[in-house]
């Protein structure tokens, strides 16, 4: 909606509210705005879950919207959101981002690791120690951001 703003300052949210659709929430929000002298109603369901996420948008002019809100409901209402077959291990490939994030902040940590081990040894060990430590280190913030959530 932010985004939307940026472009169009007339938006206005006309409605927001949770709606369960075959079993899941979905969030329905209608707003309007206005564009090349068009005034338009967007009724929307969106959902977020483990499997990613989902916007199903309908649009048409305010004149008329009041007679297309039935189709668009009934269509809107038809949507059917399976959840994956592996909650666990989509949560397993989203973790992955807050352990590079992790590693990539540790970078400068790392660098004067690599600097004093080579200083100690050769340049190809000390290479081969702190690769280990960012591999260590990454699969820690993964291993901690998935116990942290318990695989949900």
């Amino acid at each position: 909606m932010e985004e939307l703003k940026k472009k169009h300052s007339d938006l206005q949210v006309l409605s927001r509210e949770m709606r369960t659709v075959n079993g899941q929430e979905v969030c329905c929000v209608k707003y309007g705005f206005r564009v090349q002298e068009l005034d338009l109603i967007v009724y929307a369901y969106c959902h977020g879950g483990l499997a990613g996420t989902l916007q199903v948008r309908t649009c048409c002019t305010v004149a008329a919207f009041d007679e297309c809100e039935a189709d668009f409901t009934e269509l809107l209402n038809g949507l059917e959101v399976r959840p994956t077959a592996h909650p666990g291990l989509a949560r397993m490939r989203q973790g992955m981002g807050f352990a590079a994030k992790v590693t990539v902040l540790a970078a400068p940590v790392l660098g004067i690791a690599l600097f004093r081990f080579w200083i100690r040894t050769d340049w190809k060990m000390a290479l081969l120690i702190t690769a280990g430590i960012a591999a260590g280190l990454f699969v820690f913030a993964w291993g901690y951001d998935l116990v942290k959530y318990k695989l949900r």
